[in-house]
């Protein structure tokens, strides 16, 4: 899916509904949003995290975002949530390469770019095993880097998706 978010728009999860119904009704296992798109410094326990698994249930469909998630009381992480089709958060995938300097690079870190150097980090690819396949995600910055794809690859996963939220 493709979608923005911003003050002068709907929230993107009073928008999700009718993508889950789209992919739904094309028979899709699985619908992916963009990086970021379901809030910043939010928790699984949250409103809009609930409403997300919601979704994923009631359409019966796996379903990924990403978002900037609370990690303990000062920090944050750029992370990719996995939900599978009975509403469950299987796993996340935190972001390891910060996008911190200007483009068309993004590096090196400079002090008004830096909110995600100044994050946690991942340090690890990973594969989650979907009722359908094995599944890689890559987020932004990451899918710079071709042994990002080759670990994730090596690792087992079929489909490997990179979503993105930079300049929409």
């Amino acid at each position: 899916v493709q979608m923005q978010a911003g003050a002068d728009m709907q929230a993107p999860i009073d928008r999700m509904p009718a993508f889950f119904e789209k992919a739904k009704d094309l028979g899709s296992d699985l619908v992916v949003f963009p990086e970021y798109i379901l809030g910043d410094r939010i928790t699984p326990s949250d409103d809009v995290a609930l409403r997300f698994f919601e979704l994923a249930k009631k359409h019966k469909i796996n379903a990924i975002t990403g978002c900037v998630e609370k990690h303990g009381n000062d920090s944050w992480c750029t992370s990719a949530w996995v939900v599978n089709r009975q509403g469950n958060l299987v796993g996340r995938y935190l972001k390891s390469h910060p996008a911190s300097g200007p483009g068309p690079h993004w590096w090196p870190p400079l002090p008004e770019h830096d909110v995600e150097a100044r994050g946690v980090l991942g340090s690890q690819f990973k594969v989650f095993h979907l009722d359908f396949a094995p599944v890689g995600i890559l987020q932004c910055y990451d899918g710079y880097f071709p042994e990002a794809f080759a670990c994730t690859s090596y690792m087992g996963a079929e489909i490997i998706l990179w979503i993105n939220g930079r300049d929409g």
